[in-house]
């Protein structure tokens, strides 16, 4: 199946947050997008066949 996940984080938290998905769905595709200050801000995972 494909699906899709976003996760809005608080600063500081994009290293822990993307170690945990990865460990989690070794095959997902993990992207960390900033705000406008430049913070992560939001952690988007893909998953696909």
């Amino acid at each position: 199946p494909q699906g899709c996940l976003l996760l809005e984080i608080g600063q500081g938290q994009g290293r822990a947050v993307t170690t945990f998905l990865r460990r989690l769905l070794p095959s997902a595709k993990i992207e960390v997008t900033p705000d406008l200050g430049g913070i992560d801000r939001m952690v988007s995972l893909t998953l696909t066949i």
